[in-house]
């Protein structure tokens, strides 16, 4: 089924009038015109946090690859579908960077967070993979194994289990619980993240707001660039690890050597170099335009 553009122009024209004729904005247009404009912002003010993001985003595409490059088993094949799933989170996410949509972006950014907790759940737990995949009740399965916090344990023992120190593990914990009451401002929005949209800052002239932007460069963009892309490195690190155990779990138990395999630990290598180069400069940046900021807003 088609609607033909005509049927909206007689519709259009069939409209009542008050004192003019309606107008009617191109929906594609505007929005050629928002990433051009965003295009631009982007690589003047976050660069280098869009570089680390992309290649945080090249890592899941690779090791999504290599998942679907092995012969999946009952205890495996549901963490390879939520790797696709990750990728499509970040897809969707910077999609909405690009197009200057911050609330957006930091809403789609807390299903990332607990879809990546899932992964990791799925990664080390056989018995929680296969009860996910053969699950019928979603919602009492979600209650009882996921939500509530009960994916933390098995987030925590994939943290462990990836390498990290007992202090690192509780900290990345904090963090993510932090982090995702954070960001459930912009799923459950109030009236700070709307205003906040209507009135964006404007980073580049200290003190001022934007008037209702159709895009712009939100106060947390580049943090959330640079979350995501930690994120990431670290759950890339932690499976690097699970590979190269001596009893790994069956997620990655079996493998092969092959050029998918070289692909995805490539995109870890330069992920985490990068992370090294270049996140503490860049968190240090952005608080130093945040102060800027705020002194000229007071």
């Amino acid at each position: 089924m088609r609607i033909p553009p005509e049927e909206i122009q007689a519709l259009l024209e069939s409209s009542p009038i008050t004192t003019r004729r309606p107008k009617r904005r191109s929906i594609d247009r505007l929005l050629a015109g928002v990433r051009r404009s965003m295009r631009a912002t982007l690589d003047e003010h976050m660069q280098a946090p869009m570089v680390l993001f992309d290649e945080a985003v090249r890592f899941i595409l690779a090791f999504e690859e290599f998942q679907f490059s092995r012969k999946l088993q009952a205890e495996s094949s549901d963490f390879a579908l939520h790797i696709t799933r990750l990728r499509s989170d970040l897809f969707a996410v910077r999609e909405m960077v690009q197009l200057g949509q911050e609330s957006a972006a930091l809403a789609l950014a807390r299903v990332f967070f607990k879809d990546i907790e899932i992964a990791m759940g799925l990664a080390i737990d056989p018995k929680f993979a296969i009860a996910y995949g053969a699950s019928t009740n979603d919602n009492a399965f979600w209650s009882k194994n996921i939500g509530h916090g009960n994916i933390y344990p098995k987030v925590r023992r994939f943290l462990e289990m990836g390498g990290g120190d007992l202090e690192h593990v509780e900290r990345k914990l904090s963090h993510h619980k932090e982090l995702k009451s954070f960001l459930s401002g912009h799923v459950h929005p109030t009236t700070s993240s709307a205003f906040h949209t209507v009135f964006p800052p404007a980073l580049a002239n200290p003190g001022m707001l934007l008037k209702r932007p159709l895009g712009s460069v939100g106060w947390n963009v580049s943090l959330l660039c640079l979350t995501l892309a930690e994120e990431v490195r670290v759950f890339a690190i932690c499976c690097i690890k699970l590979f190269i155990s001596q009893n790994p779990p069956p997620a990655f138990a079996s493998y092969k050597p092959c050029g998918e395999m070289d692909d995805f630990i490539a995109s870890a290598h330069i992920l985490e170099e990068l992370i090294e180069r270049y996140l503490e400069p860049l968190w240090l940046e952005h608080t130093g335009v945040s102060m800027k900021w705020k002194a000229g807003l007071s």
